[in-house]
This record gives C-alpha cells, structure tokens and sequence, in this order.
C-alpha cells in the first residue's frame, strides 16, 4: 500500500541519515547540501577553494562519547552542550539567555584527535541549534595565501562563505604569522578578527589549530584573538595502553582480528615507538593509523599470494606485522584525517 511504501521510504531515509556521508569535493555537491533545511542558501562561485569541506556526522554526540581518552575534553564539550541546552529551556520564559562563544583554539601534538574533535564540535552546535548546518571545513595557510599578490582577502570571504552555518579550522594556525613584513599571510588573521566582529558572521565557528609552543606563541602577537577565541581546549597526548585501544577500534571497522602472536608483535613494535618517541616523529593516533595501512597491505599481500585463503581473510597474523618504522612514519594516511 501507499502507506507502506511511505514507511519503507522513511526507514531508507533513516538509514542514509545514520551513515557518515564523508567529504563534500564539488560545488555542486556542496550546493545540494547547503540548499536542504530551513536555511537554504548557495555559494556563487567557480571553483572550490583549497579547503576540505566534511558533511556533519550523523550521530556527533556517539561520535564524542567513542573517542578513545580526551576525558578532560570531552567534559568541556559536554558542559558547554549543557548551557546549550539550558538556553533552549528558558527560551519563551521572558528570561535573558546566556551568550555562547562559538569560536575557539584547539591545542595539541599532532595526532591527538584536533580534526576529529572539529568535525564532533560542528555537529553539536548544529544540534544544539547554535548552527543551522554543521559541516566541517579545514583550511590551512595554503587555503588563504594565494598564487599572486592580493588574494589574501578574497579567498578568505570565500572560505567565510564556504562555511557559513558550520565550523571553519585553520590547522597550523601559527604559520600565518610570520615576522617578514612582506609575508602575505600577515593579514588573514587581523581580516578574520574583523570579520568575526561583523554581526553577518553569527551563523559560523572558527576553531584556530596547532601545535602547543606554536599556538602559545601565536595567542601573544594580538590580544584579540585570545579574547575573540575564548574556547581553549588542550589535546593531551594519547599514553600507550590509548593507542593500543584505539589500533583495536581501527581494525574493528574493517572486521579484522589479531592472533594473541600478531598482537604481541604489534605491541612490542608500537611500544618501541612509543618509548623513542618525540613530537617532531611520531604522531599519535596518526602514527597508528599509518602503521595499520602497512600492516593491512601486508595481510592483503600474503592473503593474495597464498591463492585467497578466506579463512584467513579477516585474521591479522604476525607475518602481517611491518617492523620498519621508518616506513610506517612516513606513510600518509587514507580516507579522513581524524588524527590530526
């Protein structure tokens, strides 16, 4: 019947909502998406800029309460979605609500869960109505600076543009900053600051990136930027046993599981990085992520050369394991970067 075509309809859409839809890499795309809900609107231009763009997650606040460690952020966010919360309660009391800074600076080595965290934040506010999209744009000093002189400023709107109803993060924020005075890159902060004062700039939240010497060094060269990003929150690194939790996770999603041998060897690999390491080398979460595509190469190698053993298609033994370390830290990684 009529109506069981519509249920049956519902319940696809439902599932199509439920699945992590990834990265938006056309204007069109990009468009489509913008143009759905109570705030439609497009961006007018030809080509995308030198950004990232990420569709909301579907369930963000699941996607917070996954994370592996990040406890002390993980409160933060919570009592910040609990002011949230408590506005929408006293709306229609007659009672002033309390004003929420939307923007903010992520601290942190590098794999400690920044970008992931971005993509969790823009799909909070949305649900928390402080967004009406909640997409996920990353931008780096290369979104901005352009091939000639004066670009600066226009790629800048259009990146605001881009983002416009989600979150906008500058990874490496810092690089930005630079004591030549001729350096491009010098007025892309002070433009943002101004744009970010404009009252047409409330549908959007800035997250500023980096490093830990990095950004304290960056938060000292203009006051306002401390005051305009009032949301700090501090990435600790990730300890041993963390890392081992969030491989496991990792393998989980493609329906891999370690023999007791490859686990011990995966271990002892991971654990001698672990005690060598150093910020400059070794990336946390990423390093992980970028030891697990060597190890999941290998497996489909020897998967393949033994004639495609399906036994063994989902069992990851310590043949699979790479010990070279300097491959694995130098491997790039696949998919979304959720590590950075």
């Amino acid at each position: 019947s009529a109506e069981d075509l519509s249920s049956e309809e519902e319940e696809s859409q439902n599932e199509k909502d439920d699945i992590d839809r990834g990265r938006i890499t056309t204007l069109r795309d990009l468009n489509i998406f913008l143009d759905n809900g109570p705030h439609a609107r497009t961006v007018e231009m030809d080509s995308m800029p030198n950004v990232e763009i990420y569709y909301p997650l579907p369930n963000p606040q699941a996607a917070l309460d996954n994370l592996t460690g990040l406890d002390s952020i993980k409160e933060k966010v919570s009592d910040f979605s609990c002011l949230a919360l408590y506005n929408k309660l006293k709306n229609g009391t007659g009672s002033a609500t309390h004003s929420l800074n939307l923007h903010g600076t992520f601290i942190g080595n590098p794999g400690t869960g920044k970008s992931t965290m971005g993509r969790i934040w823009a799909g909070l506010l949305k649900e928390h109505n402080q967004l009406s999209h909640g997409h996920f744009v990353l931008a780096t000093r290369s979104s901005f600076v352009g091939t000639r002189w004066g670009l600066e400023e226009e790629n800048l709107i259009k990146i605001l543009d881009i983002a416009e109803g989600g979150t906008l993060m500058i990874d490496e924020a810092y690089s930005l900053v630079s004591a030549h005075p001729q350096d491009p890159g010098r007025i892309v902060l002070p433009l943002l600051l101004n744009k970010l004062a404009d009252e047409n700039y409330r549908n959007i939240s800035v997250i500023l990136a980096g490093y830990p010497n990095e950004m304290e060094s960056l938060l000292k060269t203009n006051p306002g930027i401390t005051s305009r990003f009032a949301n700090t929150f501090e990435f600790p690194d990730f300890s041993f046993d963390q890392l081992c939790e969030i491989a496991v996770n990792r393998i989980h999603k493609y329906d891999y599981e370690f023999t007791p041998e490859a686990d011990a060897k995966f271990k002892e690999v991971l654990g001698d990085a672990y005690a060598k390491k150093d910020r400059t080398h070794f990336g946390n979460a990423r390093f992980v992520a970028n030891y697990l595509e060597r190890v999941y190469l290998q497996h489909a190698r020897r998967i393949v050369k033994s004639g495609g053993d399906t036994e063994q298609l989902f069992l990851i033994t310590a043949d699979d394991i790479v010990p070279n370390l300097k491959a694995i830290s130098q491997a790039s990684g696949i998919g979304f970067a959720p590590s950075r």
